[in-house]
C-alpha cells in the first residue's frame, strides 16, 4: 500500500512479507506523515503520550519532532514537504485523530 500512496509500482523481487510492508509499519509510516505535516498536531500527540500513565516516570523530548533546528530543516526537507506526505498521512489519519479523541475523552 505505502508504493501505491507514493506512485510507486512493488518490485517483485521483494518478498510480500517483507517486514517493512507490514500493516503495522504502513500505520507508523503514515502516522509519521502526520505528524511531521502538522506542528499542531504532533505538538497535541506529544502531550498526550507524555501524559499517560504508560510514560509514567519517563522523561520524553522530541526536539527534532517539535522544534526541528535548522540542520534539521536542511536534512528533512523533502520529508516534510505537504506533496509528498500526504498521500501516506491519509491512509490511517482518521485512525490517528480517533486515537487522539479518545485519548482526550478519557483524561477529561
Amino acid at each position: 500500500m505505502l508504493d501505491w500512496a507514493v506512485g510507486v509500482e512493488a518490485s517483485s523481487s521483494v518478498p510480500a512479507d517483507h517486514a517493512w510492508r507490514s500493516w503495522v509499519d504502513e500505520v507508523a509510516a503514515s502516522w509519521a506523515a502526520c505528524l511531521l505535516g502538522s506542528p499542531a498536531l504532533a505538538e497535541e500527540v506529544v502531550s498526550q503520550v507524555t501524559g499517560c500513565e504508560h510514560a509514567a516516570g519517563l522523561a520524553f523530548e522530541f526536539p527534532r519532532l517539535l522544534t526541528p533546528d535548522a540542520y534539521d530543516r536542511r536534512a528533512a526537507s523533502l520529508l516534510r514537504h505537504p506533496d509528498l506526505l500526504e498521500p501516506v498521512a491519509a491512509l490511517h489519519r482518521a485512525s490517528l485523530m480517533d486515537h487522539l479523541s479518545s485519548g482526550r475523552s478519557a483524561a477529561a
